[in-house]
């Protein structure tokens, strides 16, 4: 076999240009893809994060394979203006499908979220720590149209391991309330006309209590069908939360509730919801009067 410098010699002139130019494209692509993308991304969920919500943000790695669109962002770290925790997650992969060009639309094979992190916290000032992005975002829609939602289209989503942190420093002691094991999956998210998908969301929280959604969606026309259940729920912690706002204090019992709900657009424009089917169970509740001793 001759040597390829050889047979590239053999080739008409404007054919071997043609290979050469081919060739280092493809050798220009590869490097920005493998090099220059991920530099891209990490700068810019800093620059992102300092622009739109006046916070500091930090990714520890970004990775990106210009042949399969494949986007692998690591350790992000979001910290709230006072620099206590906001927001984070361990991994988020985004892989990107070709087929957003003829659908004219972002399509995204998969989209993955693994160990997010969210703290909800409310302020001395009983304000949330967030309230200037939710002031702001309400000052610029006030004088605009609503806009059509992005056309998007998602073939797997899922969220896994996700944990919230509920805090509140206006009140004495202070409140704290963590919701672990946090999980959604979605096949088929979809904003395109005559499209649907199927999710299910778990949630579980200290004491055993579990929330379970499942449903089917579409965006156009609007349908919305599912089902919430709730168990193992501990009553008593009604009692820690709403305080003297219950009429007695729940000294123990579990409850066990579900309902079915159903959305649909209405001829012309309108919007029809209805639960049809709902029910709710207790189990060896007690309660007594707040000033009774315990």
């Amino acid at each position: 076999m001759a040597p390829m410098p050889a047979r590239l010699r053999q080739l008409p002139p404007r054919t071997r240009g043609v290979l050469l130019v081919l060739a280092g494209g493809l050798v220009l692509y590869t490097v920005l893809g493998f090099l220059l993308v991920p530099a891209l991304i990490k700068a810019q969920v800093r620059r992102q994060a300092r622009a739109a919500l006046h916070r500091e943000a930090t990714l520890a790695a970004a990775r990106f394979n210009p042949f399969t669109l494949e986007a692998r962002l690591i350790g992000m770290d979001l910290r709230d203006r006072d620099g206590t925790p906001l927001a984070s997650y361990d991994t988020l992969v985004v892989n990107l499908s070709v087929a957003s060009v003829w659908r004219r639309a972002l399509v995204l094979d998969e989209f993955r979220l693994v160990r997010p992190a969210l703290v909800a916290r409310i302020g001395p000032d009983g304000r949330p720590t967030v309230a200037d992005l939710m002031h702001r975002d309400t000052a610029a829609g006030a004088d605009t149209l609503p806009a059509d939602p992005p056309r998007l289209l998602v073939h797997r989503l899922s969220i896994r391991d996700g944990v919230l942190d509920f805090v509140d420093e206006s009140r004495t002691p202070r409140q704290e309330e963590r919701f672990r094991d946090l999980g959604l999956s979605v096949d088929g998210l979809s904003t395109l006309p005559d499209r649907s998908g199927d999710h299910v969301l778990t949630a579980s929280f200290a004491g055993g209590a579990q929330v379970r959604w499942t449903g089917t969606s579409s965006a156009d026309p609007l349908r919305l069908t599912g089902q919430f259940e709730f168990s193992r729920l501990r009553l008593p912690r009604l009692t820690e939360v709403l305080g003297r706002r219950l009429p007695v204090a729940i000294v123990r019992g579990t409850a066990e509730a579900m309902f079915r709900y159903e959305v649909s657009q209405d001829n012309p424009g309108g919007v029809v919801a209805a639960v049809p089917e709902a029910s709710l169970a207790l189990a060896d509740v007690a309660v007594r009067p707040h000033e009774a001793p315990e």
